[in-house]
């Protein structure tokens, strides 16, 4: 079976988001947070994560309002005055919070390590918070935000969901749209971006687009027949297996998803050679990639330009 290497890669919150009169409104917004670092039970990069999410959402907060839910209503309070609105407008989950803003790009973000000490049981011990600080754009949400149902998978059954995985697992993706469109898959470390769908070997006038059936299931990065979406019998989709190089990776996928075909950045084969010649005499392939910084002048533009771009994102962790 054809085997892909997963490179494991972390990069910052990212969203897609229209204004009502479906006329692009981008608004500068800066937030801040701080959290405990357990080290126990986390790593660095994942305690600064909480502390970017909750500093993003301080941020969209400040620009769009808080979103408060009351049994079966949903209202939006004006941070500023207080006013509180019932609205319909759709939202995004950021952690364990609702939003009602989209970031697209952030401008600036710093992290900060406070160190102090606590009594505890007579004893000094020490702990360490991380304070996030954020300034983002965003665009307000509105009613264009689709219901994509997206989710990782261990195996290819649905069951199987999960964002946690161990060194040497395979890899899977379900996804499912209520409208018909085309989506593709990258993923991110913040210097390299590898695209691993659509497969590397479709058909040409495929290659920028994986197209997608209104309502129909889908298990992908498997080639077992019956998850074969093509017409010839004898196509075989990239499959992967995830590694680890700490004893805890964190990722972030970016699910690229539009209505209408969306033009592929320049990709290129690995931009390291020696790590693609290491790879290919492993027996493995290396998906097309370019770098982080391109990636991301792509996506901003696209999402800034584009009211059918929605862009969703999956962290898993990789544990050896």
């Amino acid at each position: 079976m054809k085997k892909i290497v997963f490179i494991y890669l972390f990069i910052f919150i990212s969203f897609l988001g229209f204004t009502q009169n479906n006329e692009p409104k981008i608004v500068s917004a800066s937030g801040e947070a701080q959290v405990e670092w357990n080290k126990d039970q986390e790593s660095m990069a994942q305690a600064k994560e909480r502390a970017q999410n909750l500093a993003t959402v301080n941020a969209l907060e400040k620009a769009f309002g808080v979103v408060i839910v009351q049994g079966n209503s949903t209202y939006i309070k004006n941070k500023v005055t207080g006013e509180q609105v019932e609205t319909n407008t759709q939202f995004n989950m950021i952690g364990n919070s609702i939003v009602r803003g989209e970031v697209i790009e952030i401008e600036d973000i710093k992290f900060k390590e406070i160190k102090y000490t606590k009594k505890i049981d007579r004893k000094k011990v020490q702990f360490i918070d991380i304070k996030c600080n954020i300034t983002v754009k965003a665009k307000e949400i509105t009613d264009t935000r689709l219901e994509l149902e997206v989710k990782t998978l261990a195996c290819t059954n649905i069951k199987c969901a999960s964002t946690v995985f161990k060194n040497g697992d395979d890899f899977f993706m379900y996804f499912k749209s209520p409208v018909d469109g085309y989506l593709t898959i990258y993923l991110d470390d913040t210097k390299n971006t590898v695209r691993l769908l659509p497969y590397m070997e479709m058909p040409e006038e495929t290659e920028n687009n994986f197209k997608i059936q209104a309502d129909k299931e889908y298990i992908l990065f498997s080639n077992k027949e019956e998850f074969n979406y093509f017409a010839d019998k004898y196509f075989e989709e990239d499959s992967y297996q995830l590694t680890c190089e700490t004893e805890k990776d964190l990722n972030r996928l970016f699910i690229i998803f539009s209505r209408k075909t969306l033009n592929k950045p320049n990709l290129k084969k690995d931009l390291d050679e020696s790590k693609y010649t290491e790879y290919l005499q492993k027996g493995y392939q290396m998906p097309m990639q370019t770098t982080s910084e391109e990636f991301q002048k792509w996506l901003v533009k696209n999402r800034s330009i584009r009211d059918d771009v929605q862009v969703e994102m999956i962290d898993v962790t990789i544990e050896k």
